[in-house]
C-alpha cells in the first residue's frame, strides 16, 4: 500500500506504483478523505475519525493482496504509515518512510507552537488557515495528532524493515522526529533500519516521488529503483546521478 501526502492524491504515487507492479508487487494506492478534490482547500475537513478509519480499513484491503503485506507512504502519509505499522490488525513487516511528516521544521513551526498548532487547529477549534503553499493548519495539526498517539514505545508486531529517505533540501519537516521516529520503531521491534538523505545538489525538495516535480522526474529512472531497493533492504551498487552517488545499501537479512 501506499499513501499520498497532505493534500495530494493517489496519482502522487502513480509512476512510483507501476515500478513496484512491474517488480512483482500488488500495490494498492487509495485516496485519504477529503484530499485530491477540485477545491483543494477541502483536505482542512479532514477528521481524526476518518483518517482512522481509513488506515484500518486501507489495511483490511491489503491483507488480501499477498501473503506479505508493507506500506510506503509519502510526507503525511508516511505519519500514516508508521501509525498502521504499529496499530494495524494485519502484520505490517516492511514500511518505506519517505520524507515523513511527523511536525514541522522550527524554521517552519517554531517548537512552542506545535501544541498551539495541533491543539487549536487540529482540534477545530481555531478556524482554518493556510500555510503559503495551501496546506491547511487544521490538516496539518491532525496529523500532528495522530503521530502523537503513537504507542509510547512505538513497538510494530511482525516488523522487519524500515528505511527513510529524506532531502537535504527539504525544509518543512523536523528531520531528526524523521529519522528517529522509525529508527526507535525499528529497535524497539528487533527490525532492521536504513535511511538515506538524498544530497541537496540534486535538487529535490520535500516531494520526492511525484513526477511533475522537474528535478524528480529528471531523476526518476535512478531515484524510482533505488526506493524499490530500500523497501527490499537489498544490497545495491551506487547509483550515478548526474556525477552524484546513491549510497550501497545495506544488505537485509530475513
Amino acid at each position: 500500500m501506499m499513501i499520498h501526502g497532505v493534500s495530494a492524491c493517489p496519482q502522487q504515487f502513480a509512476d512510483l506504483g507501476d515500478t513496484f507492479f512491474n517488480a512483482g508487487y500488488n500495490v494498492y494506492i487509495p485516496r485519504v478523505p477529503s484530499h485530491g478534490l477540485t477545491d483543494n482547500k477541502r483536505h482542512g475537513e479532514i477528521t481524526i475519525p476518518a483518517m482512522a478509519q481509513f488506515m484500518n480499513s486501507s489495511t483490511s484491503i491489503i491483507s488480501g493482496l499477498g501473503d506479505e503485506t508493507g506500506v510506503v507512504g509519502l510526507s503525511g502519509g508516511a505519519n500514516m504509515a508508521t501509525w498502521i505499522t504499529q496499530y494495524n490488525s494485519q502484520t505490517i513487516s516492511r514500511a518505506l518512510l519517505l520524507s515523513p511528516f511527523y511536525q514541522p521544521s522550527a524554521s517552519e513551526t517554531p517548537s512552542w507552537k506545535i501544541p498551539l498548532l495541533r491543539n487549536l487547529y487540529g482540534r477545530n477549534i481555531f478556524p482554518d488557515s493556510f500555510t503559503g503553499s495551501n496546506l491547511s493548519y487544521r490538516a496539518l495539526g491532525k496529523y500532528i495528532i495522530i503521530a502523537k498517539n503513537y504507542k509510547s514505545d512505538l513497538k510494530a508486531p511482525g516488523l522487519k524493515y524500515v528505511g527513510v529517505v529524506t532531502s537535504e533540501n527539504d525544509t518543512a519537516i523536523d528531520k531528526n522526529l524523521a529519522v528517529n521516529i522509525p529508527k526507535q520503531m525499528a529497535a524497539a521491534s528487533g527490525a532492521k533500519f536504513q535511511y538515506y538523505s538524498i544530497p541537496a545538489s540534486f535538487d529535490i525538495g520535500h516531494d520526492i516521488v511525484a513526477l511533475n516535480q522537474d528535478e524528480v522526474k529528471k531523476h526518476a529512472d535512478k531515484l524510482y529503483p533505488f526506493y524499490l531497493d530500500m523497501y527490499e533492504g537489498k544490497r545495491k551498487i551506487r547509483i550515478k546521478i548526474e556525477n552524484h552517488y546513491l549510497p550501497r545499501a545495506v544488505k537485509i537479512r530475513a
